[in-house]
């Protein structure tokens, strides 16, 4: 039976008005729905509308009741819908009370681990070496042969090298800062002793793979804001991350496997020394 007037103004009467920032919030968050519809209709032509079901799964997700919850549930689902359908993101965002796209529009990635920060570094060789993971001896040589520990190397590679079984009881002598490392050079000596999936490792320690899910730093970049062309770019860079991931595992199996991984790798890397031209 419909409402009387009396019964009308009443229940008119229940509605707050919303506050500015509340509104602005709300439009946000619908933005960030249009965007990621837009980008998974692009990704997937041929059956985004099944893919965007979850979107449309609370019917009262636009109403003004919506302004006033103090967290989204609709965020949630834009993110679950970003990390299902387009590329992964960060595992902490897809809790449906931390990511708020009311509030923050940019992208939280799901990252691969392979790269090392400088302060990763440090936490490694101020750590027990037995309570390293087998899988750090590659990561270690690394950056020990690139000049990353400034002092006492002769100790650290003598301990890492029991550690890790490298083979190579003493710390090569590098040359200094008149030299370098060609990378192209390098390549071709880690595929000359075949071990080459070594130096996509080896790039993704460095974070310089040329790929965002390999090489961000949250540390030092801002997280990508939302936008049809960033959605797209990410999408096509998830895709590209695949076979560098895969040559990751390749690198991995090898380092399990082959007894003269770390021989072989560190005759690489003085082979693709090169001293600098003078000035």
């Amino acid at each position: 039976m419909p409402l009387t007037y009396d019964q009308m103004k009443t229940e008119l009467t229940r509605f707050k008005i919303p506050a500015i920032g509340a509104v602005v919030g709300k439009l946000s968050e619908i933005r960030a729905a249009a965007l990621v519809s837009a980008a998974i209709a692009r990704a997937h032509p041929r059956d985004y509308r099944k893919r965007l079901n979850a979107l449309g799964g609370d019917q009262f997700w636009l109403l003004p009741s919506s302004l006033h919850n103090e967290s989204s549930s609709i965020s949630g689902t834009i993110t679950q819908l970003v990390n299902d359908h387009l590329f992964p993101v960060d595992e902490f965002w897809l809790d449906e009370e931390g990511m708020d796209f009311r509030e923050d529009a940019t992208l939280h990635l799901g990252l691969y681990q392979h790269r090392i920060s400088y302060d990763e570094f440090t936490d490694m060789v101020s750590t027990d070496p037995s309570e390293l993971s087998d899988y750090a001896g590659f990561p270690l040589m690394a950056c020990l042969l690139g000049g990353w520990l400034d002092e006492d190397l002769d100790r650290f590679w003598t301990m890492y090298n029991k550690r890790f079984r490298w083979g190579i009881p003493t710390a090569p002598h590098l040359p200094g800062r008149d030299h370098y490392l060609s990378l192209k050079v390098f390549h071709k000596e880690l595929k000359r002793r075949g071990i080459a999936p070594l130096y996509t490792m080896f790039l993704a320690i460095d974070g310089s793979t040329g790929n965002i899910f390999f090489d961000f730093d949250y540390e030092t970049d801002m997280p990508p804001a939302i936008g049809l062309e960033t959605l797209d770019y990410l999408q096509r860079e998830w895709k590209r991350s695949q076979l560098i991931a895969r040559e990751c595992d390749q690198a991995f199996d090898l380092i399990t496997t082959d007894p003269q991984i770390y021989i072989k790798f560190r005759d690489a890397y003085q082979a693709s020394l090169r001293k600098r031209k003078a000035q």
